[in-house]
């Protein structure tokens, strides 16, 4: 399984509810994950944009966090960085964003 983030630029990186495990076949084909694209260790999740910074604007990134037991089938526990905007991730997996001024779940 897996977990799909949203993560805004600054260091406070997500907000709101923790989101639901995703399987990774999903992940890779809805999310267009890429095993050799941008990776962080679990221990060290990303940081964009200033890190001193505290987290501004709306959510940009989508970032998965793959588990141990996916580990164990050629991918490497921690976080990748999926391509897509959170609006095309949301797209991808058929749910609506939450609404403007309302604040969005952490993830998927």
């Amino acid at each position: 399984m897996a977990k799909v983030w949203f993560f805004k630029d600054g260091k406070s990186r997500t907000y709101g509810e923790t989101p639901p495990n995703r399987s990774l076949s999903d992940c890779i084909d809805l999310l267009r994950l890429d095993r050799g694209g941008p990776w962080w260790p679990e221990d060290n999740p990303p940081i964009f944009g200033d890190p001193e910074a505290e987290a501004s604007g709306a959510n940009k990134y989508v970032v998965v966090q793959v588990y141990k037991e996916e580990a164990d089938t050629g991918w490497t526990l921690g976080f990748y960085l999926s391509s897509l905007t959170p609006q095309q991730a949301f797209d991808a997996f058929g749910l609506e964003p939450p609404p403007p001024g309302k604040a969005p779940m952490a993830g998927l």
